[in-house]
């Protein structure tokens, strides 16, 4: 009989877990599991390497119509990789800066632990234009310049 649990049990974890990955990809890399998720989500930052920038470059990409998209990013993970992934066209478009002043959008990493803190949701010159939430949990969020 405990087999059978025990089978039970692996079988439910298992297909949870295949489910999950699934519907969350290709961001599946911020899975905490049923037991440590709710301590996980609040002391843990969910994209420590900045994974997610690349599907917020391509949001960025379909959002904007200008030809020279100037982008920031906030916390310390680095568009500057991220850039290498987009094709041609892409980087022809986006310019990345490193002063937040220059920018026409804000890519917010939403790191708990960040050097630098430019507090983006009280920028009057942004507005918060997308959030990437993972099971209910905010992954990054992009922030766009009024009027740009």
């Amino acid at each position: 009989l405990y087999k059978y649990i025990l089978f039970i049990f692996i079988f439910l974890n298992l297909s949870y877990n295949l489910f999950w990955s699934i519907k969350y990809h290709p961001h599946q890399y911020v899975y905490f599991n049923l037991i440590s998720k709710h301590y996980a989500n609040k002391n843990f930052d969910l994209d420590w390497w900045g994974i997610s920038h690349k599907s917020s470059l391509e949001y960025i990409l379909r959002d904007s119509e200008q030809d020279e998209i100037k982008v920031f990013t906030e916390g310390f993970s680095s568009l500057q990789n991220t850039y290498l992934f987009l094709d041609e066209k892409s980087k022809k478009k986006i310019s990345l800066v490193f002063d937040l002043n220059e920018a026409d959008y804000i890519i917010d990493s939403k790191m708990k632990r960040i050097r630098v803190n430019n507090n983006l949701n009280k920028l009057s010159d942004f507005n918060l234009l997308y959030e990437l939430k993972i099971d209910g949990q905010s992954v990054n969020g992009i922030y766009k310049k009024i009027g740009g």
